[in-house]
């Protein structure tokens, strides 16, 4: 549902609180988020400012190309104040390809088969938090802990009021898409993340310690 409200010049104005999140102040400190519109995919925060965040996935090489597609991307005009957050952290949730490995075989039912994707899950579950040991011939091998490496791009825009205007959020999803598609260039494959997930991020445990990496740009 779509609230629209009339400025004070007699225009109309859309409320971005579409749907609100009942949440403190998160752990990054970076998006002190209110509500967030499904619709734009934008956050507001209360700082009067706009925000928008990637998932992305890291890359495991780099090469001169890369280099460039990445300057082009951190060198590229932005709107004055706006805020960049690169956060790239271990995490044992795992949840996300463990529901893609099932649901690559929904709808398939084998005596056998089904049994060992259940088992392999309950393995690859257990071992996020017990370390992976084996033993052989050669000694005892200590393999870790079975982890994602996850990478979470952050943005925010300053505006003029608490509540935004349809010019602003207009504005703030034209750069989110530019941002988008620059991510996409640079091979990240961004995956913009809603209310919920977002929720889900901040809650992160590994968001603490030394695995995780974060670093904030202002423009």
């Amino acid at each position: 549902m779509k609230n629209r409200v009339p400025d004070e010049r007699g225009a109309e104005r859309r409320d971005a609180v579409n749907y609100t999140i009942a949440l403190s102040q998160n752990r990054l400190g970076l998006l002190p988020v209110v509500a967030y519109d499904e619709e734009s995919k934008l956050f507001a925060m209360d700082d009067s400012s706009l925000g928008f965040g990637f998932f992305c996935q890291p890359l495991i090489y780099g090469d001169e190309k890369i280099q460039d597609r990445v300057n082009s991307f951190l060198n590229q005009e932005l709107p004055t104040n706006t805020v960049i957050q690169i956060c790239l952290f271990r995490s044992p949730d795992i949840s996300q390809q463990m529901y893609e490995m099932q649901d690559l075989r929904n709808g398939f039912r084998h005596p056998i088969m089904s049994r060992v994707i259940n088992e392999r899950e309950a393995f690859f579950r257990q071992h996020t938090f017990n370390d992976l040991t084996t033993r052989s011939s050669q000694g005892f091998f200590n393999l870790g802990v079975v982890q994602d490496l996850k990478l979470c791009i952050t943005m925010k825009v300053p505006i003029n009021n608490p509540m935004p205007t349809e010019k602003d959020i207009e504005d703030t999803k034209a750069f989110m898409l530019r941002m988008e598609s620059s991510l996409q260039t640079v091979g990240l494959m961004p995956r913009p993340f809603n209310a919920q997930q977002y929720l889900h991020f901040v809650n992160n445990p590994a968001l603490k310690g030394e695995a995780c990496q974060s670093h904030s740009v202002l423009a």
